[in-house]
């Protein structure tokens, strides 16, 4: 389907995240898929939230000198080669593979600037989440700047991180998609938060990563980076003991080396651990992994994608991952207490729910793209 229209896309992508793979790969997803499904012309905004403006992110010890955590400068001064060349592999990945908006924004600029778009689109991954923003929204990712008042406005799949609101937070969510006809949200319990403040429906749909199928990702996957059999952790955020005491009986068990994806610093270790991946190099090692255990979203995601065995385990600002299993029929692959090995993920099953879930999902999308050229 080919639509005329300029859309221009805000997300939290490599100015507004600290590296992460799932911001930047929901952000290259969503684009891939607005250019070579709905044929439109379109770019990422290059935005940088407020919390961020001031802050280094190829140079994290800078922001700590900056805000005096002086135990912080001297664990980023030990993990900043690394963190550089995975900074520098996360802007070669851009340059090469995503279209950007040739002018940088804060807050300010892009609320007073003239803006070359006829539709804006925000997307994915925690941009209405709370505790994200500090405790606050951010109103750029409700279209609620000047700029964009007489813009076509689309929300996809915008997520909450956990979804508690406070009273205060309640009322700012009402007054920001008032105004809003097309809505969607990534979470069910999101979904159904928002209903509460607008007339408008709300939509239940998929983040962008699951809008597209393995052969999408073909040409930006690396060559195999492992050649013995291996169980990939990944740990986004922060040290999770059990899931890691877990992921070694299962290796221990099924004769697997452990290759671990995270900023650790653990030197006590008896695995590999791996600090400086690019996009490329960590879907490769998600892809020929023979398990994946983590505590992240997207690595569920990526793991149903390629049909991994996963478990994916609770953390603070989880609640994301346990409804996406629930989505996937995986309730059993979301590990809150107990670790219990289960049978080999039927995904046959699995991949007739993500089918429909996609069309679903690509429905509000189209629907609102072909709403607003008429």
């Amino acid at each position: 389907m080919e639509v005329s229209m300029s859309i221009g896309t805000l997300s939290l992508n490599i100015n507004t995240h600290d590296l992460n793979y799932g911001a930047l790969l929901h952000t290259w997803a969503f684009q891939h898929l607005l250019i070579n499904k709905f044929k439109v012309e379109t770019e990422v905004i290059d935005y940088v939230t407020p919390q961020f403006e001031n802050r280094i992110l190829k140079y994290p010890w800078i922001n700590s000198i900056k805000e005096k955590k002086y135990r912080d400068f001297f664990l980023e001064i030990i993990k900043s080669k690394k963190f550089a060349t995975r900074y520098n592999k996360f802007q070669g990945f851009i340059k090469n593979n995503i279209v950007v908006s040739s002018l940088h924004y804060n807050q300010k600029t892009l609320n007073e600037s003239i803006l070359p778009y006829d539709t804006i689109i925000c997307e994915s991954d925690v941009i209405w989440s709370t505790d994200f923003f500090r405790g606050a929204f951010d109103k750029t990712f409700f279209c609620a700047l000047d700029s964009m008042q007489n813009m076509k406005k689309i929300i996809y799949a915008a997520s909450m991180g956990n979804g508690d609101l406070d009273e205060k937070q309640a009322k700012e969510l009402k007054l920001f998609v008032k105004d809003i006809v097309y809505l969607s949200c990534r979470e069910s319990y999101a979904v159904d938060i928002v209903q509460r403040y607008t007339n408008e429906k709300v939509y239940h749909v998929l983040d962008p990563v699951l809008l597209l199928d393995e052969k999408d990702y073909e040409n930006i996957i690396d060559v195999p980076i492992i050649k013995e059999p291996y169980l990939l952790l990944y740990l986004p955020v922060g040290y999770n003991k059990y899931l890691v005491e877990q992921a070694h009986l299962y290796a221990q068990k099924h004769n697997l080396v452990i290759i671990e994806v995270s900023n650790s610093l653990r030197s006590y270790c008896k695995h590999r651990i791996i600090r400086d991946a690019g996009i490329e190099e960590f879907l490769s090692l998600i892809k020929n992994a023979e398990a994946v255990f983590s505590d992240s979203f997207h690595a569920v995601c990526f793991s149903v994608i390629f049909h991994k065995e996963f478990y994916a385990f609770s953390r603070q600002t989880g609640k994301k991952i346990e409804d996406i299993c629930n989505q996937l029929n995986l309730n059993n692959r979301f590990i809150n207490s107990s670790f219990v090995e289960q049978r080999s993920v039927d995904y046959v099953n699995v991949d007739k729910i993500l089918k429909d879930r996609r069309i679903a999902s690509l429905k509000f999308l189209e629907t609102a793209l072909i709403q607003y050229t008429k």
